[in-house]
C-alpha cells in the first residue's frame, strides 16, 4: 500500500476516510500548515507518496527536494498558486486540482457583495441593532447603469459578468493580455471592481496604491480570488482617506488575519472568513471529485 498524507483540513465525509484507511498507510492531520509555511510542509509530507492537500499547504521545490517519495500531489482548490507547478513537472510529481468547480458559487457570492455594498446593508444592518433605526442615513445605489470592472474572463469572472448584464450593468472585462495600464485606464471610470484573476509572481498585488490613486471615491472593491492580489497596507490606506469607498474581502495575505489588522478594523471594510468556495453544491462536487482521484491512486 502506498503512503497518503492529508496535510490540513479536508472535507471528506467518515465513509470516504475510512476507505483511504483500508487502501493506504494513511497518516492524517486536521489542523492546516499556513501560508509560506514550508518547513511543516516538509515534515508532514516526508513520507508521503500521495498528499491531499488544501490552499494552506504550500509546496515549493525546497518541500519537493526535501519529499523525495512523493509522486501525486491532490488538492482541494481551484487556484494552485501555493504549489510550485513548474519544479512539480521538474521533478515527475503529478498535481491535481479543480479548476472553476466553484466559479457559479464564487460568482453569486461576487454579487451578493456588490449589492451589500452598493446598498450599505451592514451598516444599516448594525444601525438597527443598535436601536438607532436612521431610515434616512443608508442611501443605497442600484446597479443598473454602473460600470463594473471584472479584473480576470476566467469561468466566475464570466458568470458574474452575466448576472450584472442582466441587471443593467456595463460590465468592463480585461484578460491575461490586458496591460496593467489599459486596466488603470478602466477602472478610473468604474463604479466597482470585482477580482477574479490567477495570484502569480505578474499578478501579485496587482491593485496597489498606484491603481488605487485613481479610483473613484466611493468605489466598491470585492475579491474573491486571492488576497494577495491586493496590497492590504495600499487598500486600508485607500479606504481611511475614502470613507465612502468600500472593500469587500473573502481572502487575505494572512489568514487568519490578526485582531489588529487594519482592514478588520476600518467600518468601510466587510471582511468573510474564506468561503467563497463553500456552497453545497461545490461541495458535493468536490469531495466525489477528490474521492474518485485519490483511489485511483491506491
Amino acid at each position: 500500500m502506498r503512503n497518503l498524507v492529508i496535510a490540513g483540513e479536508i472535507n471528506q465525509p467518515i465513509s470516504n476516510l475510512e476507505l483511504f484507511r483500508k487502501f493506504f498507510f494513511c497518516t492524517e492531520y486536521d489542523t492546516n500548515v499556513g501560508f509560506e509555511n514550508f518547513q511543516t510542509s516538509i515534515e508532514r509530507l516526508k513520507e508521503a507518496e500521495v498528499a491531499l492537500i488544501n490552499v494552506f499547504t504550500p509546496i515549493n521545490d525546497e518541500v519537493l527536494k526535501n519529499c523525495p517519495k512523493l509522486k501525486s500531489i491532490i488538492s482541494c482548490s481551484a487556484g494552485i498558486d501555493h504549489v510550485d507547478l513548474q519544479s512539480a513537472a521538474r521533478r515527475n510529481v503529478a498535481v491535481r486540482w479543480y479548476k472553476s468547480y466553484c466559479a457559479r458559487t464564487l460568482a453569486e457570492k461576487s454579487l451578493a457583495m456588490l449589492l451589500i455594498a452598493f446598498n450599505k446593508i451592514i451598516p444599516a444592518i448594525d444601525d438597527a441593532k443598535s436601536g438607532k433605526w436612521s431610515h434616512l442615513k443608508f442611501q443605497g445605489r442600484e446597479i443598473n447603469g454602473r460600470t463594473i470592472l471584472i479584473l480576470g474572463r476566467g469561468e466566475s469572472g464570466k458568470i458574474l459578468g452575466s448576472f450584472l448584464v442582466a441587471l443593467g450593468a456595463n460590465v468592463v472585462f480585461t484578460n491575461s493580455k490586458t496591460s496593467k495600464k489599459e486596466a488603470i485606464k478602466f477602472a478610473e471610470n468604474a463604479d466597482a471592481i470585482s477580482v477574479h484573476m490567477a495570484l502569480n509572481d505578474q499578478t501579485k498585488n496587482y491593485i496597489d496604491a498606484h491603481f488605487l490613486r485613481v479610483l473613484k471615491k466611493d468605489v466598491v472593491i470585492v475579491n474573491f480570488a486571492r488576497g494577495g492580489l491586493i496590497d492590504s497596507d495600499a487598500l486600508a490606506d485607500f479606504l481611511e482617506l475614502n470613507p465612502e469607498a468600500s472593500s469587500c474581502l473573502d481572502v487575505l495575505d494572512t489568514e487568519p488575519p490578526s485582531l489588529k489588522d487594519r482592514l478588520l478594523r476600518l467600518p468601510n471594510s466587510i471582511i468573510t472568513p474564506h468561503i467563497g468556495w463553500n456552497s453545497f453544491e461545490s461541495n458535493i462536487f468536490l469531495i466525489q471529485s477528490v474521492f474518485d482521484d485519490v483511489m485511483q491512486l491506491k
